[in-house]
């Protein structure tokens, strides 16, 4: 049988980020909080999306990373990868 997916928030954590802790990203579920310096999201295998955290930048900044179109729909913006 196979494991249940289950709703999962991807979260910046700035205050790891001022103590200088390298596990700035955490995936969030009702099961676990996987704490860890990139979150790598997959789809059949293939990377989809991922996270971008330069630390050593004048002005720290935290991204997400993906390859795809933008278009909007009924005021949402809509990312096809």
């Amino acid at each position: 049988m196979a494991e249940r997916k289950l709703k999962t928030k991807l979260h910046f954590n700035r205050i790891n980020m001022q103590r200088k802790d390298p596990r700035v990203w955490s995936a969030h579920n009702s099961r676990s909080c996987s704490m860890s310096e990139k979150i790598v999201v997959k789809v059949d295998g293939k990377v989809v999306l991922e996270t971008e955290f330069k630390p050593e930048a004048t002005q720290p900044r935290a991204y997400f990373v993906a390859y795809g179109t933008i278009t909007q729909e009924d005021g949402v913006t809509v990312v096809n990868v």
